[in-house]
């Protein structure tokens, strides 16, 4: 463990150097015959004392006393446990965690199920050799509970799955405590989540700083894996507001949801312009749609080839939900053939984020584009969990145990895990993040969802 400046201070707490292979949320025996388990009892901790250097810890759970000696196993990655336990004359039950990154074996007792089961005599004195299995335990795992991971700014604790989660705001990305990993053998990460408004995009909900994360959109396909798409994006031949001649908007990535690389954010000058280069192949009546984003009514004057219609308003580009929603601003006019030039200009001292143009002409054969490429959100506002399997080039995600997607990744993850995503977005909760060295099972997926059924009992 690496100190971290004084012990007493608790906002800089110990870190851990090495890897971990194995954690206990709780007390994993509890007496037979009762109703609850002894790790959800009151437990006091008693002292320990020193046995050739390493601590023999006492302590009392429920009517249980317990003492417990660890020391390394000689030449392995492991631990052997010798316990004492006394209070309980029908004996002790110790539940064998599926998803352990040990193998365990007791030295008394006999296996009934998914269980240990020692008797009073047995439980007096017995040792539980626990060996570790390599890359079975996840390499990342935050349940939002400790307090090296929730102490900031930006987060708020909140009933979780299992104890507490963790309100997202959005704005810088958190990244917390951990040692930047390679993925050779595959990776694998789960969490809970809970939007706060299904009807919005968040750009990314988890992530790796390098090969991308987790994403989520408002339409059927719910969510994803890679950079954020905006909604149509690939669909209609739209041209993007940043690969257009701009000058006094500057290019932006910060609010989610956009088309491309980035979006053009008017500054607050009047004159300010973006201008389209667009090929018309028929004369005649063409659609515009510009894509944008606004805090509230911010006009812009539209010019092709340098000439104004002088008698017509300004196009309105009315205020939208958030500069994360994404609406069309739609305008009808006769184009000639050839290359045109369209170009919106500020006529007040604020305008609207711009995404991208689409232009539809007589014979194109493309349907009309809505006022919203928004669709009817497929999620609701519960609890759900979310999976991602990486393994040879293909990335299977997983919603609630079911297969939800699967599509082809062109290169593995690597480095720090980030939770949240820049820029502004609808809230959401995160609970139980887990992040593997290795592609997750259907099996082991299964028994993370059961968690929630677990910890309701």
């Amino acid at each position: 463990m690496r100190k971290n400046g004084s012990f007493g201070r608790w906002r800089t707490l110990p870190t851990i150097e090495g890897q971990v292979y194995h954690v206990e949320n709780e007390f994993p025996f509890h007496e037979k015959e009762t109703q609850s388990r002894t790790g959800e009892a009151r437990a006091c901790f008693e002292g320990y004392r020193l046995i050739d250097g390493i601590p023999e810890f006492q302590y009392r759970v429920g009517n249980l006393k317990v003492t417990e000696h660890l020391v390394k196993l000689p030449g392995k990655s492991g631990l052997l446990r010798k316990f004492r336990i006394k209070g309980s004359d029908e004996g002790v039950v110790w539940k064998l965690d599926p998803q352990a990154g040990v193998t365990y074996a007791f030295d008394k007792g006999t296996k009934q199920g998914n269980a240990w089961h020692l008797t009073g005599k047995e439980a007096e004195s017995f040792a539980v050799r626990m060996e570790e299995v390599p890359a079975k335990f996840p390499i990342l795992r935050l349940g939002m509970n400790d307090l090296a991971v929730c102490y900031n700014r930006k987060g708020d604790l909140h009933s979780g799955v299992i104890g507490q989660s963790w309100l997202m705001k959005g704005g810088k990305a958190i990244i917390p405590a951990q040692q930047p990993h390679e993925y050779p053998q595959g990776a694998a990460l789960s969490f809970w989540v809970k939007l706060t408004d299904p009807s919005r995009s968040i750009s990314g909900l988890v992530s790796w700083e390098k090969g991308g994360g987790v994403y989520y959109q408002p339409d059927k396909d719910a969510f994803g894996f890679g950079p954020a798409p905006a909604s149509g994006e690939g669909k209609d031949g739209g041209l993007e507001a940043e690969d257009a001649k701009f000058k006094g908007p500057s290019l932006q990535k910060g609010n989610g949801g956009f088309a491309g690389t980035g979006y053009l954010d008017f500054g607050t000058k009047v004159g300010e312009f973006v201008e389209w280069e667009v090929a018309v192949d028929m004369a005649g009546p063409h659609t515009l749609s510009f894509r944008y984003a606004s805090s509230g009514n911010r006009p812009l004057r539209l010019s092709v080839d340098g000439e104004e219609d002088l008698l017509a308003p300004p196009l309105p580009f009315a205020g939208t939900k958030s500069w994360t929603d994404w609406r069309n601003q739609i305008h009808k006019l006769d184009l000639k053939p050839g290359k045109r030039k369209i170009r919106l200009t500020s006529v007040s001292t604020a305008g609207p984020n711009l995404d991208r143009l689409t232009v539809m002409g007589p014979g194109s054969g493309k349907k009309e584009i809505p006022d919203t490429l928004s669709q009817e959100p497929v999620m609701d506002e519960d609890w759900h969990l979310v999976c991602l399997s990486l393994e040879e080039g293909r990335a299977k995600l997983y919603l609630d145990g079911s297969l939800h997607r699967e599509f082809a990744v062109k290169a593995p993850p690597s480095g720090r895990i980030a939770l949240d995503s820049p820029g502004r977005h609808p809230r959401f909760y995160l609970d139980e993040l887990r992040v593997y060295g290795r592609p997750l099972p259907v099996e082991e997926i299964q028994a993370l969802l059961a968690q929630k059924e677990e910890a309701a009992q």
